[in-house]
């Protein structure tokens, strides 16, 4: 028994030793890295936190890595302190050293005895590196080097097809180019490109404003990697100001300040950061540096800015856009109009065509309202008359051979029920002519207006096309990163390629869509089809479309018991207010005035007067003499009663007691056609309120599921069909929302137009006073 719970202590001591020694193996060991940098500024330490976390998350639980603050090495570009803190590293208890900077790579090249570790980003392949292996490693005992594809040489060509400068100027730091010994590499380029170029060396931002020349017509940022947010913006707005296109190396955000191009994706950083944990993460699991490979890919895809591009009048190919990120709107420059609704009802009602086509008609039947008043104005004449009687073969001896002869004579009419008559028909049937152009103006109005939405959506359209396409080129990229990874196969990023395709395409045709939108609306307000234009964002509650009570007409339509009240007094309204039914009531007036004069009317008398006065002037020849008085005058009154005309009079009562009849006939449809109009508008309105608030709730949820979709992904843990569902779910989403206002809104202009009120067009008083009427028609429904 004693033995036994002897050896039972035994075991139990050994299998505890062996727990606990399993527990301390699986303890994850500390890695301890040191950083080499040229320069500090907050661009850096974002970019420097953001590879520490990528690090982190490849190593994983392979080793607890760590960045301590006495192992972050800068050196402000002063060689002799980078010297000084490499052998600081050298000698530290780091295990590994990161080493960033032309000029820290220089100084790593001087000696190959690395007795720590160290991954040198060696960033372009320049002639002038000098780098000293071939092959896919270094080849270096704890030594590797990561050199990109990226080119200045292929920034150059890329800038010249782009705007087919003649000499630009080449911007960079003197230690820069000297260390690399570029200028043998410049003059190849250039002499190649059949162009001219002049260095810019700087320290700052306003050195490279101080030594732009006269003669320069591009300028190239070829190391501008410490210039600041700041800096860029202040250079890019200074390049707009001298019209001088711009392009960079460095990071693909400076085109997003005003920057034109660049060959930088936006996800090379993050392919860079991921190359570099990769590396690391492969040498903690023993891995030899100097057999890793030190080429890495990056995507060579232009980056360009289309607002920069149209600021400097440069010509914007659409081939450009298959392979292009594209920053800015399309359409949209600071050198367009921007016009509001209320600018462009204000310009239609003065400046459209088929308004002013129409006031002609106005005009016309004016005339023809004098024309029938005219009747009622003296008719005044004068006439002279010389004859001739052949005395030889006529009796009459008491009249002259030759006599001249003279009158002046007047008509005027007193009274006559025709005449009334017609007066009366011609100035209902011109007040029926105003009332067709208030028609006219009211069409015009909805047309501008709808002209102005369907810009709007054509807008947001292509800004969502774009951004989708812009969000298919990161996935694009992320299936890149993947399958280098073999996280994926091939097909995922064959499919991308199909859909970034399919996408540039949606978006040049988005982009033709909006341009004939405006094309559209420079018809309308009669200007220029080619001036360049654009339409303000429309917002409920906000700006001109105050007006609009959302909330107020969302709590009434959504009301059952407030609904068929609100319709109804919107159906009175129209009766009221609409010119159609005015232009009808008019030419009701006018039919009525026609049968009442060919019913009784026609049996009141015509009243004339006339007068005249008769002068002989001479006579001689043949039966010629004195003759006393040689003048006189005549008057007299005419009065005409009408008994019978063919029976033209019972006819025309009959024709015009038809027309009548007609118009009632036109009326009552018309009523009936609004009031089904009103109640289609309504209802649509109420879709729309409905949909405006469902489909931002989709829209957030689509966002947030394509968000968690594409980390999936990224860790493989979905396929490529559900992220790009999860892509295309929002991007309907997206086009939902943003059309659910601007239908709202249209919607609205189309019961305005249905009511004949417009709310942007009255005063507030007197939108107070259509609430008021309601409020009335309501209490006493």
């Amino acid at each position: 028994m004693v033995i036994n719970s002897l050896l039972q202590k035994i075991l139990f001591f050994v299998f505890t030793f062996f727990i606990a020694m399993i527990a301390l193996g699986q303890e994850s060991q500390q890695f301890r890295i040191g950083l080499m940098l040229e320069v500090s500024s907050s661009e850096t330490e974002n970019l420097i936190e953001e590879l520490k976390m990528e690090i982190r998350r490849v190593v994983g639980e392979d080793a607890e890595v760590l960045f301590p603050p006495s192992l972050l090495k800068v050196n402000q570009l002063d060689l002799e302190l980078a010297r000084k803190q490499y052998r600081e590293l050298q000698q530290s208890d780091a295990d590994l050293i990161l080493s960033f900077g032309t000029m820290n790579n220089s100084l790593l090249f001087d000696d190959l005895q690395f007795t720590k570790p160290v991954i040198s980003m060696a960033g372009v392949n320049a002639p002038g590196l000098e780098l000293p292996l071939k092959g896919e490693g270094s080849g270096i005992t704890n030594f590797l080097y990561l050199v990109t594809s990226q080119s200045m040489s292929n920034d150059l060509e890329t800038f010249h097809n782009l705007t087919r400068f003649k000499k630009a100027g080449i911007v960079l730091r003197r230690d820069f180019y000297e260390s690399l010994a570029l200028k043998n590499y410049f003059d190849e380029i250039t002499s190649r490109l059949g162009i001219d170029y002049e260095l810019i060396f700087y320290n700052n931002a306003e050195d490279v404003a101080a030594r732009l020349s006269d003669d320069i017509d591009a300028v190239y940022l070829a190391e501008a990697f410490y210039l600041t947010d700041k800096d860029i913006k202040y250079l890019a707005d200074l390049f707009l100001e001298r019209k001088l296109p711009s392009f960079t190396s460095s990071f693909a955000n400076d085109v997003e300040s005003g920057i034109l191009g660049t060959n930088q994706s936006s996800e090379n950083f993050t392919r860079i950061f991921r190359r570099i944990a990769l590396s690391i993460q492969e040498y903690i699991s023993g891995t030899p540096l100097e057999t890793m490979p030190v080429q890495l890919d990056l995507s060579k895809k232009l980056t360009l800015n289309i607002n920069t591009l149209i600021r400097l009048e440069l010509p914007l190919k659409y081939s450009l856009l298959a392979g292009t990120n594209i920053v800015g709107s399309i359409i949209e420059s600071g050198r367009v109009t921007t016009y509001d609704l209320l600018d462009l009802i204000d310009m239609t009602l003065v400046e459209n065509l088929q308004l002013q086509a129409s006031q002609r008609d106005v005009d016309l039947l004016g005339q023809e309202v004098k024309l029938a008043a005219s009747t009622y104005l003296p008719e005044v004449g004068a006439g002279a008359q010389a004859n001739y009687r052949d005395a030889a073969r006529t009796f009459e001896v008491i009249l002259p051979e030759y006599a001249l002869l003279g009158n002046v004579f007047l008509n005027q009419l007193v009274f006559s029920e025709a005449a009334n008559a017609g007066i009366s028909i011609q100035k209902r049937l011109r007040e029926a002519q105003q009332e067709r152009f208030n028609v006219a103006n009211l069409d015009a109005i909805l047309q501008v207006s709808a002209l102005y939405f369907n810009a709007l959506i054509a807008k947001i359209n292509l800004n969502i096309q774009r951004e989708n396409r812009d969000l298919t080129l990161r996935n694009l990229e992320l299936a890149e990163l993947n399958y280098q990874a073999g996280q994926s196969g091939r097909s995922d990023m064959l499919r991308f390629r199909s859909e970034m395709a399919q996408n540039t395409q949606n978006l040049i045709e988005a982009t033709n869509a909006l341009q004939l939108a405006y094309v559209e609306i420079n018809r309308q307000i009669n200007m220029p089809l080619e001036t360049p234009i654009t339409v303000a964002d429309a917002k409920l509650g906000e700006g001109i479309f105050e007006a609009y009570n959302y909330s107020n007409l969302a709590e009434i339509l959504d009301n059952p018991r407030m609904r068929q009240p609100f319709i109804e007094f919107l159906v009175n309204e129209g009766k009221t207010n609409l010119p159609e039914f005015k232009v009808i009531d008019r030419s009701l007036e006018a039919t009525q005035r026609n049968i009442r004069y060919n019913t009784t009317g026609r049996l009141l008398p015509e009243l004339g007067l006339q007068g005249a006065y008769n002068y002989d002037f001479n006579q001689w020849g043949a039966g010629a003499g004195d003759i006393r008085p040689k003048g006189f005058f005549t008057a007299g009154v005419n009065l005409r009663v009408p008994i019978f005309q063919q029976n033209n009079f019972s006819i025309n009562r009959q024709t015009a007691e038809i027309q009548k009849d007609q118009l009632e006939i036109q009326k009552a449809g018309l009523a009936q056609d609004n009031e089904t109009a009103i109640r289609e508008v309504v209802l649509n309105l109420i879709n729309q309120i409905s949909n405006i608030k469902l489909s931002e709730i989709s829209a957030d949820a689509a966002r947030e599921a394509l968000e968690l979709t594409r980390e999936s992904y990224t860790a493989g843990a979905v396929n490529i069909v559900q992220l790009i569902d999860a892509q295309n779910n929002l991007l309907r989403a997206q086009l939902a929302q943003s059309n659910a206002i601007y239908n709202f809104l249209l919607n609205a202009t189309q019961l305005e137009r249905l009511i004949g009120h417009s709310f942007l067009l009255h005063t507030p008083e007197e939108n107070a006073e259509f609430e008021r009427r309601f409020i009335e028609f309501f209490d006493q429904y």
